[in-house]
C-alpha cells in the first residue's frame, strides 16, 4: 500500500471511531494513531494533549450528534515517506459541555482542518492537527478543494 493510502486509512479510522460515538473504540483508535506528544490547536486557540483530546472525545465533554466529512487531501514528502500533511473540511452538529457554565456551548458548524503525520520505523502517527471554524459567509467548503489558494500559502 502507498503511503499516501495508509495515511488516507488511518484518517478514515479515525473518522470511522468518531462517527461510531463508542468511547472504547475511540480511545482504543485514537490511542494507537496519535502520538505520544500529539497536540490538537481548536479553532479558539485550546492547546489539547494526547491524553486531553481523547478524554474529550470519550467522557461526554464533546457530543456529537452528526459528523460529516466533507473532503481530504493527503501529501506525503520524502524518499521514502516520513511524513505527510492532510487538509480537509468537515461539518458537526454537536456541543461542548463546561464544569463552569450552566449550559452546553453549540459547536455547530463547518470546519476546517490539517493533520500533520510522521511516519517511525513502519508506523504512521498523528503529531499535530488543527482545525478551525468556517464562517457562515465563506464558500470555502463549496469550493470543492483543500488545496492552497493562490501562491501556495493559506
Amino acid at each position: 500500500m502507498s503511503a499516501e493510502n495508509e495515511v488516507r486509512q488511518l484518517e478514515n479510522d479515525w473518522y470511522d471511531a468518531l462517527k461510531s460515538k463508542d468511547p472504547a473504540k475511540i480511545k482504543s483508535t485514537l490511542g494507537q494513531i496519535l502520538a505520544d506528544d500529539y497536540t490538537n490547536t481548536d479553532s479558539k486557540g485550546n492547546v489539547w494533549r494526547k491524553e486531553e483530546d481523547i478524554a474529550n472525545c470519550t467522557d461526554g465533554t464533546f457530543q456529537v450528534d452528526d459528523y460529516q466529512r466533507i473532503r481530504f487531501n493527503v501529501r506525503v514528502y520524502g524518499k521514502p515517506p516520513t511524513s505527510a500533511i492532510v487538509n480537509g473540511s468537515d461539518t458537526l452538529l454537536g456541543a461542548r459541555f463546561q464544569e463552569d457554565k450552566p449550559s452546553p456551548t453549540d459547536v455547530s458548524g463547518s470546519y476546517v482542518w490539517s493533520d500533520m503525520w510522521v511516519k517511525t520505523g513502519s508506523t504512521w502517527q498523528c503529531a499535530a492537527s488543527h482545525g478551525s471554524e468556517v464562517p457562515e459567509s465563506s464558500d470555502s467548503l463549496s469550493q470543492g478543494s483543500v488545496e492552497p489558494k493562490g501562491g501556495g500559502a493559506y
